[in-house]
């Protein structure tokens, strides 16, 4: 089903919808979050602060059509508040299913240093196109940002990343 029929079966007072939603982007909202923070604990909590947010405010989603950028866009605001509630160092760590696989020549440690180099809101946008396969209008909207600057977002952190020893 999509994106939209669930979202207006879930304001109809369907929670059986608004479950499909949250089984279909779960995984995704932990990763973004993990990407985050780096800690499993603090990604689950913002997982669920998303799916609570977004149940709360699914009446505002105007493009329903757009609910994933929406849900990313929120799992991004909630990551920042949540790091900067915990005054801590946002990180980026790749969740397992992400990871190169043993055959890639570049390995897991060496990818998490490049990204750990990089400002909160660039490794988001690396980690959303290269690894999350987003397209630049998608991050764009995430990132609530021109489609410009998040591709000198992705230039400058690429070259940034060659850099690093």
């Amino acid at each position: 089903m999509l994106d939209a029929q669930l979202i207006e079966k879930t304001l109809t007072g369907d929670m059986s919808a608004f479950d499909e939603l949250m089984r279909k982007y779960q995984k995704l909202v932990y990763s973004v979050a993990l990407n985050y923070t780096r800690q499993a604990e603090d990604a689950m909590d913002i997982t669920q602060n998303v799916f609570l947010a977004a149940f709360e405010k699914l009446h505002s989603v105007q493009q329903p059509d757009q609910f994933k950028s929406w849900l990313m866009r929120v799992t991004y605001n909630s990551s920042v508040s949540f790091s900067r509630s915990q005054r801590a160092e946002p990180h980026v760590a790749l969740a397992e299913e992400q990871l190169p696989s043993e055959d890639h020549p570049l390995d897991r440690h060496m990818l998490g240093q490049y990204l750990d180099k990089l400002h909160p809101k660039h490794r988001l946008a690396v980690v959303l196109k290269y690894i999350e396969g987003y397209a630049v209008k998608e991050i764009a909207e995430v990132l609530e940002c021109h489609e410009t600057v998040v591709k000198n977002i992705l230039y400058r952190s690429m070259r940034k990343m060659a850099e690093v020893p």
